[in-house]
């Protein structure tokens, strides 16, 4: 049995992928920077490769700084994706890089700009990067489980956020990954998200009702992302916000996994329904 290495395994992703891929019968062992469920330590930063990578055959790169979004934590972590893709390619081993659909080198978002650094550094080494839309399952402790909880309590901040998102059920995310284990060329930008966005709003209530975003709102909002405050947690929620209402555009080089298009509305299933 070929052996997947999951770097940032006890992150949200990479916990899924983690118990995900086990559940499908794969040998898996999940490596973090905080070990905990019979993990293995692992700092992407400073740990050395060799004693790493033996009897690898696919590593799985999940780690990534989310909480410091402040650009010299968030390089380092770039230049430190390009070291184990790296590593990886002159191995042999697969290396699947989980990076963002708002990956772009323009974004005002640090975490979206420097996930697009890695990306290139990761293709330039035979990698392939997954380009993975916003994640919605209840069940997960997501940065938009937490939202959603709040406006369930506040239900007219939801006519706030009239954007469009590329959204996707951890199932979506789990069935994609599988399909890229072995198969598939190598070097290639993989969209792992729908075609089409939804809109944050639906999201957010799990509706299907259609709101215009007021324009003093817009104009507010894009105010405080242009803010240079990036670092603690007020900074990461503005990073995260300067990525989320900037509608990403797919790159003409992305390919569909090979588990086929992402549908559209199956994420639906895994909310829970509107109170």
């Amino acid at each position: 049995m070929k052996n997947i290495a999951i770097f940032g395994g006890n992150g949200v992703v990479g916990g899924f992928l983690s118990e995900y891929l086990r559940l499908c019968g794969f040998k898996v062992v999940s490596y973090s920077h905080a070990v905990s469920g019979g993990g293995r330590h692992l700092d992407v930063l400073t740990s050395n490769f060799d004693d790493l990578l033996v009897d690898t055959h696919v590593v799985i790169y999940c780690a990534w700084n989310t909480k410091d979004r402040g650009a010299k934590a968030q390089n380092s972590h770039a230049e430190a994706a390009r070291r184990w893709a790296t590593a990886c390619d002159a191995k042999g081993i697969r290396f699947l890089f989980t990076s963002t659909v708002l990956a772009d080198k323009g974004s005002s978002s640090n975490y979206a700009k420097y996930k697009y650094l890695a990306e290139q550094a990761v293709l330039e080494k035979m990698g392939i990067v997954l380009r993975i839309g916003l994640i919605a399952d209840d069940g997960l402790p997501l940065l938009l489980t937490k939202i959603r909880k709040t406006v369930s309590k506040f239900p007219l901040l939801a006519k706030l956020a009239n954007w469009p998102v590329y959204v996707l059920s951890a199932n979506s995310l789990g069935l994609a990954v599988k399909s890229e284990l072995f198969s598939g060329p190598a070097q290639s930008l993989v969209w792992v998200a729908p075609l089409n966005p939804s809109r944050f709003e639906n999201v957010l209530t799990n509706s299907v009702t259609k709101h215009q975003t007021l324009p003093r709102v817009d104009s507010i909002l894009k105010l405080i992302i242009k803010l240079p405050i990036r670092s603690g947690k007020i900074g990461r929620y503005i990073d995260a916000l300067a990525g989320i209402i900037t509608q990403p555009t797919r790159d003409p080089r992305c390919r569909n996994p090979l588990s086929g298009t992402v549908p559209e509305d199956n994420w639906r299933e895994s909310l829970r329904p509107r109170e």
